[in-house]
């Protein structure tokens, strides 16, 4: 069925304008300069179905409008309070907590590439990125693993036409003769990341797309790295259906340890973000439970293709030793979330996993706020210092 478009929201908003620089670590010369923090609540649907949008793990800034930032924004609800969904959200250009508090949100529904919308627990939204001036919107889905369902990245066109994009073979779960996966995305640790990269002329552009954590063949003690696909896209129109989009290559990310207390947490992509050329962020994530409650570390790196080598569809990293695997994407610490923890809201790094670049060129990253569970969510602006 068509993609449904609904209402508006009203939102709560506070913020708070702070001022402090972080050094990036590795003697790395770029520096992050924190701007400012604010909270949204959960939205109160004025027109249409009352759909609650929360759990926020993927944004992408689409422009301006009437003096307010346009987010497009993606919900990982599996399909269980609503829709699986996307959202256009506005938020005030400034951290002036004088700035009006009525957001406009419209919702999205998302579709399968038949149409159908998607049955609860078939669908598990994480990454969402605009293709600018060609009305495409790519997002991921980690998959359900447990369910049989593979995870997927779509592209879906401003009628709601959805089209798959090819997915390697390594990506999709093999249980074996006696059901116990021996390859693929495990669950709940699939597609979380997804950058753009816009070519010359604009019907050209490369989309990337990481997985949160190594897949079940590249389970190592001895290294850690997560797969990013490459897609070269070319498009010849604005709809799904023109899409052309070829896999150029299967890239490792090297994923950071935890925290050295730690022990015992595996640190997770939760977001790339293009600056060109070759070069991304990339945003680490680890969690821990501390007297039940949910503690993370989070942490900035600026990273980048060149010298990366592919990676074969049927390797299986977890026989080779780290000196043997195909060289991985370079990467350098820019910034750790826990410099600025008495600046947060709640005074602690949240569950960042969205991430974009505003007009201005500041970074917005924003949290999952496990729809209410961990409170409002939360929004952080970041000043990017010497990124040429």
């Amino acid at each position: 069925m068509p993609a449904m478009r609904y209402g508006l929201a009203v939102m709560g908003f506070a913020a708070a304008a702070v001022s402090a620089v972080g050094r990036a670590g590795d003697g790395i010369e770029p520096e992050v300069a924190f701007v400012s923090a604010f909270t949204m609540n959960e939205p109160r649907i004025v027109r249409g179905p009352d759909w609650p949008f929360g759990g926020i793990s993927g944004i992408d800034c689409v422009g301006h409008e009437g003096g307010m930032i346009v987010l497009r924004a993606v919900s990982d609800d599996r399909a269980e309070f609503a829709p699986a969904r996307t959202a256009r959200i506005l938020i005030p250009n400034n951290s002036d907590p004088s700035a009006p508090g009525a957001i406009p949100l419209v919702l999205d529904e998302l579709s399968d590439e038949t149409g159908a919308s998607f049955e609860t627990d078939h669908v598990d939204p994480e990454g969402v990125r605009v293709w600018p001036g060609e009305g495409l919107v790519f997002w991921s889905s980690e998959g359900r693993t447990r369910e049989g369902v593979p995870p997927a990245v779509f592209a879906r066109d401003s009628d709601g036409a959805t089209v798959r994009l090819p997915l390697p073979g390594a990506f999709v779960a093999d249980h074996g003769d006696k059901r116990v996966q021996t390859k693929g995305v495990r669950n709940n640790r699939g597609f979380e990341a997804l950058a753009f990269e816009p070519g010359e002329g604009g019907a050209r552009g490369v989309l990337y797309a990481g997985i949160e954590e190594p897949l079940t063949q590249d389970e190592s003690e001895r290294h850690t790295h997560c797969r990013v696909i490459r897609y070269d896209l070319t498009n010849d129109g604005p709809r799904a259906s023109n899409l052309d989009a070829q896999r150029a290559g299967v890239l490792l990310y090297p994923l950071g340890p935890a925290p050295g207390e730690w022990i015992g947490v595996q640190n997770g992509l939760t977001e790339l973000v293009s600056l060109g050329g070759g070069r991304l962020l990339a945003l680490e994530r680890a969690e821990r439970m501390i007297e039940s409650v949910p503690h993370y570390n989070v942490r900035l790196y600026l990273t980048e293709i060149h010298g990366a080598a592919g990676v074969p569809d049927d390797a299986r990293l977890s026989e080779v030793d780290a000196e043997a695997i195909p060289a991985p994407m370079r990467k350098s610490l820019l910034f750790d979330f826990d410099t600025i923890a008495d600046r947060l809201p709640g005074g602690r790094p949240m569950n960042f996993e969205g991430m974009t670049l505003l007009p201005d060129g500041t970074l917005l990253v924003c949290s999952d706020n496990d729809h209410g569970v961990e409170g409002p969510t939360v929004f952080v602006r970041l000043r990017l210092l010497g990124l040429d």
